[in-house]
């Protein structure tokens, strides 16, 4: 008996990835990320700025079809930071400690590289604003001094990182992120790294 030729493209397009139908999935992942910084600096005081480890938590919702994705993302952030400060000649150099926090909005957006039914590459790009507050408590031999910048600032980001679905509905996810945060009046930019941890749903 002779196959049917119409039953045999069929099997044939079902069967090959290439043409497996599009579909939109929408997911909600909660995050938590280790962030350091590179340089930064006091334009006040005119000295490098240390910052510890640090760390950034938050919330990104998105929508995905098998090759795009696009999705926001909500974030607070947190560093300590250490400057030595040198006011004048005669008074010996003297440290100060601070902190920056930040709450950050973002829209990104990028491709989904399928490497098995489970595992998916992404790479993308975001970008948005950032409410940054620095503050460093100064106490030198002169006086002691509370010293604090609030603003609002336009920032973006690139990544990569690895999607692995443990169900249909559960997802577990692994990111680089490196983000630019401007410029403030008594601050440089601010380069962060964060290597980011991702559990949650898939609808």
């Amino acid at each position: 008996q002779k196959n049917n030729p119409t039953v045999t493209m069929q099997s044939y397009v079902e069967d090959n990835m290439l043409f497996r139908p599009r579909k939109l999935g929408f997911y909600l992942l909660p995050f938590m990320a280790l962030q350091s910084s590179g340089d930064f600096r006091s334009e006040r005081f005119n000295t490098e700025i240390e910052q510890d480890m640090g760390f950034s938590s938050g919330w990104r919702i998105g929508v995905e079809s098998p090759y795009f994705f696009i999705e926001g993302e909500f974030a607070y952030s947190r560093n300590k930071l250490k400057g030595l400060i040198d006011i004048h000649p005669s008074i010996p150099a003297f440290n100060a400690n601070g902190e920056s926090e930040g709450f950050s909005v973002l829209l990104n957006a990028g491709g989904r590289f399928a490497l098995s039914d489970r595992i998916s590459v992404l790479i993308g790009a975001g970008f948005g604003a950032v409410n940054q507050e620095i503050g460093f408590d100064i106490s030198s031999p002169l006086r002691s001094n509370l010293i604090e910048e609030e603003d609002t600032l336009f920032t973006y980001q690139f990544f990569s990182g690895l999607n692995f679905d443990l169900s249909d509905q559960f997802r577990l996810g692994l990111r680089y992120r490196w983000m630019r945060l401007g410029e403030m009046e008594d601050f440089s930019d601010r380069e962060l790294h964060l290597a980011e941890l991702s559990m949650g749903y898939v609808f």
